[in-house]
């Protein structure tokens, strides 16, 4: 249970008696202070006998044990005892309570409805709360109090129909099951409550004051099948953080159409946390809270369900306390279940998960802000439906808006509305437009058949394919919607898109999709491979915008005419704000421009990227301009001849960076979420803008740029894209899975100054894998440039099982065949070639601050200062396993191995000639550090013997034994060139002649063994033994060690002892015998 024992302490002189009180029994010492009772008790049975409508029983304990029953006898239905408990003790009822009135019981220790609990009345108060006799004699139901106990019930309850079951406490749990049958339920946490009952003596509740941590809790069943159930908190305009959680069944389902159920679960200026089942078929449901998290699991049916919080988010996280999440999935359920939902939120509304159903039933999104619509909205119904109301919070909405960053779905017909704030003049319906029509269609239904009511406003609940329109009207293609009859209303594209649009009207004015708009708002559409065509004031999406506003919107491909044309708008003297054009325009005449032909309006926050040709005035932007222009430009990347507005001219990198922080703008590709990486060149509309159609390019050749799934490289092209700002730093994975040379596409060949270096001076931070694949061919001369090599700069980076070969680098400082400045672990890695420079110069890496392992450069190194075969000036980083064999060539500082050292090298080597002037080393030229097991070859640099590392001989550092007796793991192969060790997956190997196989000589029975004439001469030299039972272990001379180490005689059977006392086998003796 969830109540800790209670303790009476009855102190005496010097003794404390401490009695544990939980034996709990049948109600006791009850006294009648108001109205006309009786109480009788026999065995395990109560009786109150109540001859007045009204009585008041003061007790001091009221409990009931499992196998005790307590009985009101009432007058009637209407009548009340109200049982106060006066004493220390929480109620527990564990029992069985009957009454065929009401039973109001008041503790303010607490109150238990145990497991074994049955109760069953015309209505039930349960209350921590106190209220005076007068008040309640008076009908003056008010309740309250400071007492922090708690109401939990774990039995079962039950009331009358028509009547109620109300609980009151600072925290009211149910792990039990409350049925009142047409009746209400109340559980309310908070401190000050006022009930009215009807003259049904049912009953409606007030909060008048919370308490701060109130808790309501449904954990298990709530049953008021044709009435209401209310589980609230705190006062309305209080800010307490009051919490109502429902994880069990509430179940109020309306029994007929007049008679509407209501389930509330009210949470003001707390959370409410809804993951149960509440069902109210036919009725409405309420969950509301300043914090209000709907979990995945929940399931709600009902008429309507209204969803209250102060911000929400729609998405599937199951957030946390606190987090204002709504699972999309329950609202999904809900609406494929015939329930309305309205979703209101003081602030704002964000859809972070798609949402689909399938019934004719309407989601509201109603916020007192704004309504961000970032996933797809999908009623698949013909009468599905969706309204948005935003702006709430006041009369006409402010700035407010909702933003349509993804598709909205909607079937035709009268399925969308808005409006903006609460004025219900301010609402808009909308007719929703799936489908093309025909040619000269005038039906108000479909796209070509608005200019039959241009009066109306149009949403687009599709994506609609006009390439038909090639054929309309003779050739002229499709009439521009508000010709001769100007637009004046909205027209929202909700996302989609139009294609292959064909207008050919060369003789007429005012073209596009809209001929003319006289203070229209057209938003959330592109239009993409159009071809339009007109004479005097053509644009792609607007031939001619008188005031009006366009935003969020698109476009692209060819725009011809002969004056005032643009590829969005021909002439603007309106808005134009977050769009773009791209593809072709062209004028015949003057006032041509990329985004507006002429323009006398605003145009923020836009650009274009197609050529444009004209006569004169001629603009990337705009042809000719007389307004506001701000943060717009036009991409002088593809318009590279002079323009007349030139000033707004940048490259794509330029205008990505403008738009970086413009709302409802995408700056960046799709990154590790597309394979291969999508790189964008120019900014899109979020939520508009498909997929297809951004101006993109595929960076790698798949991968996701994980560890299990790298950016996959098979040419040049793919690995000079490393260098892509958002890819560089971002520790992104990469898998080389081909072998790459000067035919390898995107070879920047072998003259100029050749490769690009990966890293530049912001530096590679990622996992580079050969995967054992090797580059070849690389070129880079760059002299006047430090960190030259395939990597230039290398940041907390990972380089592995990579072989560069014919390289052919010259830098400035820092030069290496592999990284020019490495921060990077190398391992299994090899570079040969040329590497040249002045200060800093490596076989394989230039300067290095990190490990190298199992690596090795071959080649020519040349520089003047820190020049070394295998690294140039190594920094507190360990070099282990690794060597280099070409000559080293230097001023100061050089080494065949390191030139200027302060780091550990254990177990390496250099092979490769050295020349130098000052501080000169077979295997490093200065050094700071610890050298272990490391080697140089002293034949070919006998004047470099500076103490650094062990010199040894050609022949030498090409005998196994001097590595063996270093305390290398090497292992020979005579499958090998003969040379010095090299490393094979990792580990030594060393070439060592095999072991001659002794080809045997033909004998017969009769013919008596061959005695080697040294073994003649060690049996001769043998001294007799003085014991001729004593065994003889004879060293044989050194000098005949090549053939004969040892012998041990032992008396071995089939011997002979000769010589007094040596034991020889039989076959020597009998050929010593024929001596």
């Amino acid at each position: 249970m969830y109540y800790k024992n209670r303790f009476c302490i009855v102190k005496y002189s010097v003794i404390s008696l401490v009695v544990a009180s939980n034996l709990y029994g049948a109600p006791s010492g009850g006294t009648v202070v108001s109205g006309n009772a009786t109480i009788n008790q026999s065995g395990n049975t109560t009786n109150i006998n109540q001859s007045s409508n009204k009585a008041i029983i003061n007790w001091q304990d009221f409990s009931i044990k499992s196998n005790e029953t307590v009985n009101f006898n009432q007058p009637n239905v209407n009548s009340i005892t109200l049982n106060r408990v006066i004493g220390n003790e929480k109620s527990i009822i564990d029992g069985a309570l009957n009454a065929n009135g009401q039973v109001w019981l008041i503790n303010s220790n607490g109150v238990l409805f145990g497991k074994n609990a049955k109760v069953n009345t015309a209505g039930i108060v349960a209350s921590t709360k106190d209220i005076s006799n007068e008040d309640f004699n008076n009908g003056n139901y008010n309740f309250k109090g400071n007492s922090k106990a708690s109401i939990v019930n774990e039995g079962e309850i039950k009331s009358l129909a028509n009547t109620h079951a109300t609980f009151i406490a600072n925290s009211v749990t149910n792990k039990g099951k409350i049925e009142v049958h047409k009746g209400t339920i109340n559980l309310v946490g908070a401190s000050d409550v006022t009930l009215t009952l009807n003259e049904n003596q049912n009953i409606s509740l007030k909060v008048n004051k919370g308490v701060l941590d109130a808790l309501v809790d449904n954990q298990n069943l709530l049953v008021a099948n044709g009435g209401q159930i209310y589980l609230t908190t705190n006062a309305k305009d209080e800010l307490l953080k009051g919490v109502v959680n429902n994880s069990g069944i509430i179940e109020a389902n309306s029994l007929d159409e007049l008679t509407q159920s209501e389930v509330i679960l009210f949470a003001h200026g707390g959370t409410a946390n809804i993951s149960g089942e509440i069902k109210a078929k036919g009725g409405f449901v309420e969950t509301s809270g300043k914090d209000l998290n709907v979990k995945n699991e929940a399931k709600i049916t009902a008429k309507k369900w209204l969803l209250d919080p102060v911000n929400v988010t729609i998405d599937n996280q199951n957030g946390a306390i606190g987090s204002e999440t709504v699972g999309a999935s329950v609202i999904e359920t809900s609406l494929n279940n015939n329930t309305n939902i309205e979703i209101q939120a003081d602030n704002n509304i964000n859809v972070n998960q798609n949402i689909t159903w399938s019934t004719a039933q309407e989601l509201t999104l109603n916020a007192g802000n704004n309504i961000y619509i970032n996933k797809e909205i999908t009623a698949t119904n013909n009468a599905g439906k969706l309204a948005l109301k935003y702006g709430q919070i006041s009369v006409n909405g402010g700035s407010s808006d909702y933003y349509v960053n993804a598709k909205v779905n909607l079937k035709a017909g009268q399925n969308f509305s808005t409006q903006k704030g609460s004025d219900l003049a301010n609402k808009k319906n909308y007719t929703v437009i799936t489908s093309l029509g025909s040619a000269g269609s005038t039906t108000g239904a479909d796209l070509q058949g608005i200019n039959g009511n241009i009066s109306a406003n149009y949403v687009l609940g599709s994506d609609i394919n006009a390439s038909a329109t090639s054929s309309w009207n003779g050739g002229e293609g499709f009439n521009p919607l508000g010709f001769g009859n100007y637009f004046e209303r909205t027209f929202d594209g909700l996302g989609h898109t139009i294609s292959d649009l064909y207008i050919s009207r060369a003789s007429t004015n005012f073209v596009g999709l809209f001929s003319y708009t006289e203070k229209a708002v057209i938003k959330n559409i592109g239009l993409e491979n159009i071809n339009i065509n007109g004479n005097y004031s053509v644009g792609g999406l607007v031939g001619y915008q008188n005031s009006g506003k366009i935003e969020n919107s698109y476009a692209s491909g060819t725009v011809s005419g002969d004056n005032h044309v643009g590829g969005l708008v021909g002439f603007n003297s309106g808005t134009i704000s977050n769009s773009y054009a791209s593809g072709t325009v062209s004028s015949k005449s003057d006032n041509v421009g990329g985004l507006v032909g002429f323009n006398f309006g605003t145009i923020s926050n836009s650009y274009a990227s197609g050529t444009v040709s004209g006569n004169s005035q001629v603009g990337g932007l705009v042809g000719l301009n007389y307004a506001t222009i701000t943060n717009s430009y036009y991409d002088r990347e593809t318009n590279t001849n002079s323009m007349d507005d030139s000033s707004y001219g940048k490259t794509k990198a330029e205008i990505l960076s403008s738009f970086s922080n413009v709302s409802g703008w995408g700056t960046t590709g799709g990154g590790a979420s597309a394979s291969g990486y999508e790189i964008l060149l120019l900014p899109y509309l979020a939520g508009v803008t498909k997929d297809e159609y951004k101006s993109k390019s595929i960076l790698f050749s798949g991968g996701f740029g994980t560890e299990i799934n790298p950016y996959k490289i098979t040419n040049w092209t793919q690995l000079q894209n490393i260098n892509n700002s958002n890819i560089l730093t971002k520790n992104y994975y990469f898998n080389l899975l081909n072998n790459i040379n000067s035919s390898t596409t995107g070879y920047m060949g072998s003259s100029g100054e050749g490769w690009n270096p990966i890293g530049g001076s912001i530096g590679f931070r990622g996992t580079f894998d050969g995967k054992g694949f090797t580059i070849s061919d690389l070129y880079i001369n760059r002299p006047t440039q430090s960190d030259i090599g395939l990597f230039g700069y290398t940041s907390y980076a990972t380089i592995k099982n990579i072989g560069l070969e014919n390289l052919n680098i010259s830098g400035k400082s820092s030069v290496g065949g592999l990284v020019g400045e490495n921060y990077a672990k190398i391992t299994n890695s090899y570079a040969s070639g040329t590497v040249s420079g002045n200060s800093k110069v490596g076989g394989l890496v230039g300067l290095n601050y990190e490990t190298i392992t199992n690596s090795y450069a071959s080649g020519t190194v040349n520089g003047t200062n820190s020049v070394g075969g295998l690294v140039g000036l190594n920094n507190y980083a360990t070099i282990t396993n690794s060597y280099a064999l070409g000559s080293v060539n230097g001023a100061f500082n050089v080494g065949g191995l390191v030139g200027e050292n302060y780091a550990t090298i254990t177990n390496s080597y250099a092979s490769g000639t050295v020349s130098g002037n000052s501080q000169v080393g077979g295997l490093v030229g200065l050094n700071y550090a610890t050298i272990t097991n490391s080697f140089y070859d002293k034949t070919k640099n006998p004047n470099y013997d500076n103490g650094l590392g062990i010199g040894k001989t050609t022949a030498e550092l090409e005998d196994i034994d001097t590595f063996k007796n270093a305390s290398w793991s090497i292992t020979a192969d005579s499958t090998l060139a003969k040379g010095t060790p090299i490393l094979r997956n990792g580990s030594w190997v060393i070439y060592v002649a095999p072991t001659p196989t002794p080809t045997p000589t033909p004998t017969d029975n009769n013919q008596k063994p061959k005695v080697d004439e040294n073994v003649k001469r060690v049996v001769a030299s043998i001294e007799p033994s003085t014991n001729s039972n004593s065994s003889s272990n004879q060293s044989v001379p050194n000098s005949l060690n090549s053939n004969i180490r040892t012998l041990s005689f032992n008396g071995v059977d089939e011997t002979r002892i000769i010589n007094g006392g040596v034991r020889v086998p039989d076959d020597i003796v009998n050929s010593l015998d024929e001596l």
